[in-house]
């Protein structure tokens, strides 16, 4: 499973932040509990699937290895670019010179 961009932001602030994250858990399920009809206990006990949904997804599309490629990748593309104005570059400076 993976973490859309939001939900991958909560997911890496409840990493660095565990403390918030359980004064925030426990809050909710305070609320649940006095909450005055179902449906609003129904909403708080989604909100905490969701949140236990964000804490427990692991997976994230972009690894290290598939950065890695990605910048490779872009290199590979740069670098003859920038050679080939370097060359441009020493070539027309000589034939003035």
């Amino acid at each position: 499973m993976s973490l859309n961009r939001c939900e991958q932001r909560v997911f890496e602030y409840l990493e660095s932040h565990r403390d918030e994250g359980q004064f925030w858990r426990e809050k909710v399920r305070r609320l649940a509990k006095k909450a005055a009809d179902d449906h609003a206990a129904a909403r708080m006990h989604g909100l905490l699937a969701y949140e236990k949904r964000v804490v427990d997804a692991q997976e994230w599309p972009f690894d290290q290895s598939t950065l890695v490629r990605v910048g490779a990748s872009a290199l590979i593309l740069t670098v003859p670019w920038f050679g080939q104005a370097i060359a441009q570059y020493v070539v027309e400076h000589l034939s003035h010179g």
